[in-house]
């Protein structure tokens, strides 16, 4: 499998057409510190795909710091 760049957003899936795969942007989370202010905790940030290959089921994916 080689190396792809795709950008996903909200409610518009991408795909690779060469691997058969799509990419679903299903939830951006994000708690971390804003800039200049100091907090106790730092943060997390995640977001939740869903990612799915044709001729298979679509499974769910998160990723986060």
């Amino acid at each position: 499998m080689a190396p792809y760049t795709i950008v996903v957003t909200l409610g518009k899936p991408a795909s690779i057409p060469e691997e058969a795969l799509t990419v679903e942007l299903l939830e951006v989370k994000d708690s971390r510190c804003p800039v200049g202010v100091q907090c106790v905790w730092a943060g997390h940030a995640a977001v939740r795909l869903q990612v799915g290959k044709a001729g298979s089921a679509s499974a769910p994916l998160a990723i986060g710091t």
